[in-house]
């Protein structure tokens, strides 16, 4: 009953939802994201296994550096497991157990487009500071999972990733350009590049989005559970293609290849002995997913990942995410 009841909390605050916080809403409101990824989706257990985050994201503001800006805070957690559920013994074949309970700043400026059909650039700024080891909770976050679902319990939790503070720092920069404008619907593409540097992870990636659908967000897109990765929200573009108020629906489909020097997941612990597994550098993904946007401002998602061999106990990994975005 404990665990069920502190499962019941983790989801409600944590669970269906990843994407957004508020595509309709006007631009001088607050707004909440929340977000859960786990590999359920697409029936495994392992790996990353599951994550959850819920993200506050100031109204929009002018002055300073950037034409318009926002900022935010964050609470998260993230989990690891190998496959094996059964041993209590380490696996030295497969990957560490490992937690990582994380709060965030981040800081969001964007350039508009000069005109409707240029280029618009948002600068994100993360800084993650947490723990990882048995402190993170996330044996107690997966077992309370596993009973509300009735699914078996991990024994190897004994032999995860030991205590160790944890810092993160993340800059993404993503641009947004309008390809093609309808009467009802639009598509853009977004790419972006982003580096990432810390004893959690030091590493580089790039990738490219593209949207379409029907009444098509002035955003910058949303990329879940990652450092410096933006979250959906609305800024003042000129030519608009959003018309607040209104239904709306999109598609999108996206590519990220990324080089790992360090994976603090992976490699294990920075200064203490602990287990690891070796790592591929190079690890490109697949994204593709749906978003409904709704007249109060509201929105709801599901993205699928697609994830090449990131260490040598197997070839890929695939996880899906579920978000909600709302304004206050």
């Amino acid at each position: 009953m404990k665990h069920k009841a502190f499962h019941i909390l983790f989801w409600g605050l944590s669970s269906p939802v990843f994407l957004n916080c508020a595509q309709g809403a006007g631009s001088d409101s607050w707004a909440i994201t929340v977000t859960h990824e786990n590999d359920l989706f697409f029936n495994t257990d392992r790996d990353y296994t599951a994550g959850q985050e819920l993200a506050v994201l100031s109204p929009l503001a002018t002055g300073g550096p950037f034409d318009q800006h926002r900022w935010g805070f964050n609470i998260g957690q993230q989990i690891y497991t190998p496959k094996d559920y059964l041993s209590f013994a380490p696996i030295l074949n497969d990957r560490p157990f490992a937690g990582y309970l994380y709060g965030s700043l981040e800081f969001h400026g964007v350039s508009p487009a000069s005109s409707p059909d240029g280029w618009s650039l948002l600068h994100s700024f993360e800084l993650q500071l947490g723990i990882i080891g048995e402190s993170s909770l996330a044996k107690e976050a997966q077992d309370a999972i596993h009973d509300w679902r009735d699914f078996a319990k991990f024994n190897g939790w004994g032999n995860q990733l030991r205590d160790e503070p944890a810092v993160l720092a993340a800059y993404e920069v993503t641009a947004r350009k309008l390809f093609w404008q309808g009467d009802s619907y639009q598509s853009d593409f977004l790419p972006y590049a982003v580096v990432r540097g810390g004893n959690v992870a030091v590493n580089a990636a790039a990738g490219g989005i593209i949207r379409w659908g029907r009444n098509l967000p002035d955003t910058f897109g949303n990329r879940g559970i990652r450092a410096g990765a933006p979250h959906e929200f609305a800024y003042n573009q000129p030519g608009s293609t959003h018309r607040e108020g209104r239904w709306s629906w999109h598609l999108f489909t996206g590519l990220e290849a990324k080089y790992a020097a360090q994976d603090i997941f992976l490699d294990g612990n920075t200064s203490k002995t602990s287990q690891d597994i070796g790592k591929q550098p190079f690890v490109g993904e697949l994204a593709a997913g749906a978003v409904v946007g709704f007249p109060g401002g509201a929105n709801l998602s599901f993205t699928g990942y697609f994830r090449t061999r990131e260490h040598d106990a197997r070839s890929h990994h695939m996880f899906g995410a579920l978000a909600l975005g709302f304004p206050l």
